[in-house]
C-alpha cells in the first residue's frame, strides 16, 4: 500500500505554508532507534527547533500516522498507547484528555505535514537528544517497565518500552549470569536493580550500557544453569528463563514464539515481530554474584536495589517501573563497566599504591606479571597495561598530590583477553624506570624528581552539568540546560565563598568535561562535598518541580538539606528525594548529590530558569543547604 503521506505530496498545495527549506538554516539528520530516517524533504532548524515531515519519522518509531483531511489534522498513535492529534496551524496538541503546546505549529508543505520533530517524538515517549556538533537529532525508545512472574522452575520476564527495541542475549560463567542487551533503548526505570528470589533466578541488574548506539543492559544473576528464550514484539521484549515455557509476544494475549536453533552465546530478535533465541545459561561452578558497578551485594550474593521491587521467595511476581508515566532521563549515565572472566586461578591485580618516600608506584599481582608501557604527550600520560589482569574493583582512583604526578586511575581496560590498565596522569614529562620484585609479582614504576606538594585544602565541589559539546536538555524556547547549570553553579560558588567556604567548579565556562573526569576532579581538588547541578526534562511539558538524587547513605542528609532549601526558595512542586546511579554520584568518594532544579521542558519553569533573579534564588538555596550539611557534620565530628 502506498503511504498516505507520499500520495499526499502530490495533492493540492492550497493549505501549504512557507516552505521549511532555507539557505540560512542548517540541515540535520534525524536518527530514530539508531537508524537514519529517509525523508521526502530535508529536516531544517528554525530558532533551535528541528522541523521535518512527521509521518515517516513517527512511523520509524513504530507509531501509525493517519491524515484527517476534513479536520486538517495528523493523528499519531504510539506503541505505548499514546494518541496525539496535531492540527495544521495550531500549536496545541491533544493527547487523550490532556493538552500541551508545541514550540512551532505544524504546517502543510508540499502535501506533507511538517512539524517540530523533538516535541512530537517526546510526546510518544521517545528519549530525544539533539547533537549540535554533528548535526543529528537522536530519538530512541525508553525502557519503562520490567515485570516478572515465576515459580521454583523458572521465570517469565516482560520488558515494556515506548517504541521498538531489539534484544540479544549472551551467557557469562563463574558466577552464572544471563546478559540481555536491548538495542536502541534508554533506561527509564525508577529502581535499576531488584532482588527476585524466584527459584534459580536471584536478581536483576539494569544499566545504560552504551550511548550512540544506545544499549540498555539487563543482567540476571542465577543460582544454577538455565535454558532461556527471547522474543520481541513492537514495544515488548519477553524472556523465558527455565522451565516456564516459551516467551510470549504479548503479555495480555500469550502466544508462544517459535523456537530458533540453539545458539551458544548470542541470541537476537528483530523488532518487527516475535522471534526467539534459545541457549543454555551457565556451565561452570556456582559462585558469589558481583554487584553492578557502584552497587552492593546482599548476603549470599543476591544483587539488590535501593528499593527492592520484587517479591522474594521460591515463587511470585514483581515489577520495576518508571518514575513518571513518561519522561526523558537526564542525564543518561555512562555505561556500566563490563563483566570480565573471573574464577579460581585467575590472574588478579591486587593493589596499586604510591610509595611517597621512594617516589614510586607499586603494583602487586597474584602471579608473575607481564606489563607493557605506553607514553603519550599533550597531555602527558603513562599507561601500564597488565596482560591477563583482572581488577575486581573495576575502577579506582589513586590520589598522589605530587608536583609532577596528578593522579592514577586503575581500571579493567580490556576483555577477551583481560587487561588491567594503570593510567598515570602527569603534570609534566617525567623520566621513569620499570623494575620487578617478588618473583615478578610486584612491579615498581619509579619516577625521577616527581616532587611533593602540600595537601589540597578541603573544598566544596560544584559540578555544572553538561557543557561544551553536550548542551543537555533544551527547553521549548531553546534554553540550554548546560547554560542554566553553569549560571547557577557560578552563583553557588560566589555564595559559598562569601561565607568563607573554599569552592571549586568542575567547569568554569562552556567547555566539555567528560563524566568520568568529574569525580577525578572532585578528589584531586580536595572535595568534601560534591553537588551536580542540572535542569530536568520530561516528555510531558506539564511536569514540574524539583528533585534531588543521591546514591550512598552518607549522601542522603546532604540531599535532604538542599532539596528542602531549593523547594522553599522556588515554591514549586517538591518531587522529593530519589536514589539513582548517575555516574558522577556513584563514583565520587564523598557525600554527593545531583539536583534537578526545575523542568526546563515546562514552559513556566523554563521561563523561571532564564530569569537571573530566580537563578540567584536557586543558587543561594543550594549554598544554604550545603552550609547546613557542613555545620551538622562539624557538630557530629566534634562529638
Amino acid at each position: 500500500m502506498k503511504l498516505w503521506w507520499a500520495a499526499l505530496a502530490f495533492a493540492s498545495l492550497v493549505f501549504a505554508g512557507p516552505h521549511v527549506a532555507s539557505a540560512q538554516t542548517a540541515p540535520v539528520r534525524v536518527i530514530v532507534n539508531d537508524v537514519a530516517v529517509p525523508l521526502p524533504a530535508p529536516a531544517e532548524v528554525r530558532g533551535g527547533v528541528v522541523l521535518a515531515p512527521l509521518a515517516p519519522i513517527v512511523q520509524a518509531f513504530g507509531a501509525s500516522a493517519q491524515w484527517d483531511a476534513p479536520a486538517q489534522a495528523l493523528v499519531v498513535r504510539g506503541l505505548s498507547g499514546t494518541t496525539l492529534r496535531l492540527v495544521v496551524g495550531q500549536t496545541t496538541v491533544t493527547a487523550g484528555d490532556s493538552r500541551w503546546d508545541l514550540p512551532v505549529a505544524p504546517s502543510l508543505q508540499g502535501g506533507m505535514v511538517v512539524g517540530p520533530v523533538a516535541a512530537v517524538l517526546r510526546g510518544l515517549g521517545a528519549y530525544v537528544k539533539q547533537h549540535d556538533e554533528d548535526g543529528t537529532l537522536d530519538a530512541v525508545s525508553q525502557v519503562t517497565g520490567l515485570v516478572w512472574r515465576g515459580d521454583a522452575d523458572g521465570l517469565t520476564v516482560t520488558v515494556s518500552a515506548t517504541g521498538p527495541v531489539r534484544a540479544a542475549g549472551g551467557v557469562l560463567h563463574g558466577p552464572e549470569r544471563l546478559v540481555v542487551d536491548l538495542q536502541s533503548a534508554v533506561i527509564r526505570l525508577k529502581t535499576p536493580d531488584a532482588a527476585i528470589g524466584s527459584g534459580p533466578v536471584i536478581g536483576v541488574r539494569t544499566a545504560q550500557f552504551h550511548v550512540r548506539p544506545y544499549v540498555t543492559r539487563l543482567v540476571f544473576d542465577l543460582a544454577r544453569p538455565l535454558p532461556f528464550q527471547i522474543a520481541t514484539s513492537p514495544g515488548t521484549v519477553t524472556l523465558a528463563l527455565g522451565a516456564v515455557g516459551s516467551p510470549v509476544a504479548n503479555a495480555s494475549a500469550p502466544t508462544p514464539a517459535a523456537p530458533a536453533p540453539p545458539a551458544a552465546a548470542s541470541m537476537g530478535a528483530p523488532p518487527s515481530g516475535a522471534a526467539a533465541g534459545t541457549g543454555q545459561v551457565g556451565h561452570g561452578a556456582q559462585g558469589p554474584v558481583p554487584p553492578a558497578s557502584g552497587g552492593a551485594a546482599a548476603p549470599g550474593g543476591a544483587a539488590v536495589g535501593s528499593a527492592g521491587s520484587g517479591n522474594v521467595g521460591v515463587s511470585g511476581s514483581g515489577q520495576v517501573s518508571t518514575n513518571d508515566s513518561a519522561g526523558t532521563p537526564e542525564p543518561v549515565a555512562l555505561p556500566a563497566l563490563p563483566e570480565f572472566a573471573d574464577g579460581p586461578g585467575a590472574f588478579h591485580v591486587q593493589s596499586v599504591t604510591y610509595d611517597d618516600a621512594a617516589g614510586q608506584l607499586v603494583i602487586r599481582a597474584s602471579q608473575r606479571a607481564t606489563v607493557t608501557v605506553h607514553q603519550w604527550t599533550y597531555p602527558d600520560r603513562l599507561a601500564i597495561d597488565i596482560a591477563d589482569g583482572v581488577f575486581r574493583d573495576r575502577r579506582t582512583d589513586v590520589e598522589i598530590g605530587s608536583g609532577g604526578i596528578r593522579n592514577v586511575v586503575v581500571s579493567q581496560f580490556g576483555l577477551h583477553p583481560n587487561v588491567t590498565r594503570v593510567l598515570v596522569h602527569l603534570n609534566r614529562k617525567i623520566a621513569y624506570t620499570v623494575t620487578a620484585a617478588d618473583g615478578g609479582r610486584t612491579v615498581l614504576i619509579g619516577f625521577a624528581d616527581a616532587g611533593r606538594v602540600g595537601p589540597q585544602p578541603p573544598a566544596v565541589i560544584i559540578d555544572p552539568g553538561h557543557g561544551g559539546d553536550d548542551s543537555g536538555a533544551i527547553g521549548p524556547k531553546g534554553t540550554h540546560e548546560a547554560d542554566i547549570a553553569l549560571n547557577i553553579g557560578r552563583m553557588v560558588k560566589d555564595a559559598l565563598e562569601r561565607q568563607g567556604t573554599h569552592t571549586v567548579l568542575t567547569r568554569t565556562d562552556n567547555t566539555t568535561v567528560a563524566l568520568e573526569d568529574r569525580p577525578d576532579l572532585a578528589q584531586r581538588y580536595g572535595g568534601i562535598v560534591f553537588v551536580s547541578i542540572h535542569a530536568n526534562a520530561s516528555a510531558d511539558p506539564a511536569v514540574q518541580g524539583t528533585t534531588t538524587y543521591y546514591y550512598t547513605p552518607q549522601s542522603r542528609a546532604l540531599a535532604e538539606f538542599v532539596q528542602a532549601e531549593v523547594t522553599r526558595a522556588l515554591g514549586e512542586q517538591d518531587r522529593g528525594l530519589q536514589t539513582a546511579r548517575f555516574y558522577v554520584i556513584v563514583n565520587t568518594q564523598m557525600p554527593a548529590i545531583l539536583v534537578e532544579t526545575a523542568f526546563i521542558s515546562n514552559p513556566k519553569e523554563e521561563a523561571m530558569l532564564r530569569d537571573p533573579a530566580v537563578e540567584l534564588r536557586i543558587a543561594e538555596a543550594i549554598a544554604r543547604g550545603i552550609e547546613k550539611f557542613l555545620a551538622e557534620q562539624s557538630q557530629v565530628t566534634s562529638h
